[in-house]
């Protein structure tokens, strides 16, 4: 399913309560060594509703997921004071990790002297090297190490990236992925407000890892355009971009009105974005009563910490104002689509939209709606995103 809504989570009953005996973990159950780790512990057993775990136990090979990941953080946030965001699992999946970057947010603050690394010019040719000891947030590495060029997957307009672990199983063993977050969704950093920066700043954080393409991008929904005009501003640069790929991209002329007219401020189309806009809060709002529903999800979601609702809330706004603004340039470069049952027909039928956007296009349809792509849909589009990147690789 699509990742970064909230609402009611059902308790799972008792029943339901494993033993860390039933998952083949390598290793066994590490004690924890302070209190803190005792603490976070216990509040991962209640979540997980495992019993048995130990502080080097990694959540995700434990089937923790995203939606999970929500509720464990909300607890983590009540009983330690301290609001991180999900994608922290990526780099702490650990109770050990876990409890060490607590215990870093608790400390007091102390001003260390910044280094000033050179950016390495991306001018002419060079080989692909990667620099996992460059990575600086928002980006995330997820699997640093492999001899292919990596992969960056940009976040959703909410800003979470933990979804993009779930391609692991599906790239080439010897292929990095990296995810970019959102800026504001930890530490002190403001949203982003205008696309062209935000890609501009994300171009700049995967170089310091890449300095030289092949460059391969991918992006879910909202995240879709980011990727494209990272492509577009790497190329121009003379740069190769190897692969884009769009799962399930926005086909929502409301929300991105410059990639589908060419004059959205014209009178004319001013007044029929004004009719689109209303027809589209009639739909949300009558449609219940005249049996039109929304695809359900299968999955409820938890309700988040007040902070992170904060956060989420404050990228959401930021993302809208900068899609609202944004005057897509046209890429001449090559994309890769993967969309939903549900979606499939409305990236076709809108116009001029993406394919005036990327003249060069291949869709993939995936057998699942957009609700249910990282569920039941999940195999699907691993398999044929899998393929796609394996095809660009040669």
């Amino acid at each position: 399913m699509a990742p970064n809504a909230s609402g009611p989570v059902t308790a799972a009953p008792a029943s339901a309560v494993r033993e860390r005996g039933q998952f083949a973990l390598a290793a066994p159950a590490v004690a924890p060594a302070t209190a803190g780790e005792k603490r976070l512990l216990a509040i991962w057993e209640q979540v997980l509703e495992i019993r048995g775990l130990g502080v080097e136990d990694d959540y995700f090979e434990l089937g923790g997921d995203s939606l999970v990941g929500l509720i464990l953080f909300g607890e983590v946030e009540s009983a330690f004071g301290v609001a991180l965001p999900v994608s922290m699992l990526l780099d702490c999946p650990t109770v050990r990790l876990l409890a060490q970057r607590l215990e870093e947010e608790q400390a007091p603050v102390v001003p260390k002297p910044v280094a000033t690394a050179p950016v390495a010019s991306i001018q002419g040719p060079a080989p692909v090297v990667q620099r996992p000891e460059a990575v600086q947030r928002p980006l995330i590495a997820i699997r640093p190490e492999g001899s292919l060029p990596p992969l960056f997957f940009t976040h959703t307009i909410l800003g979470d990236v933990v979804f993009v672990r779930q391609f692991l199983p599906y790239l080439p063993p010897e292929q990095p992925l990296y995810a970019i977050q959102a800026r504001g969704l930890e530490g002190d950093d403001p949203p982003h407000t205008d696309f062209e920066e935000m890609a501009s700043d994300f171009v700049k954080l995967i170089r310091r890892v890449q300095p030289a393409g092949p460059y391969f991008l991918a992006g879910l929904c909202d995240g879709s355009l980011t990727a494209v005009e990272m492509a577009r501003i790497l190329r121009a640069a003379g740069e190769e971009v190897a692969f884009v790929g769009l799962i399930d991209p926005r086909a929502n002329p409301v929300e991105v009105p410059w990639l589908y007219w060419k004059n959205p401020e014209a009178p004319a189309t001013r007044l029929w974005r004004w009719v689109v806009r209303r027809g589209l809060h009639l739909r949300r709002r009558l449609g219940p009563l005249i049996g039109l529903h929304p695809p359900k999800e299968t999955v409820e979601r938890p309700v988040q910490s007040a902070e992170m609702q904060r956060r989420h809330l404050a990228i959401r706004i930021g993302m809208t104002r900068a899609l609202t603004s944004y005057r897509p340039r046209p890429y001449g470069g090559a994309i890769t689509v993967f969309a939903s049952t549900d979606r499939i027909g409305r990236l076709q039928d809108v116009k001029p939209g993406w394919g005036a956007l990327a003249r060069q296009w291949t869709l993939h349809p995936i057998a699942a709606a957009h609700v249910d792509i990282f569920a039941a849909g999940l195999p699907k589009l691993g398999t044929r995103f899998g393929q796609s990147i394996n095809e660009a690789l040669g």
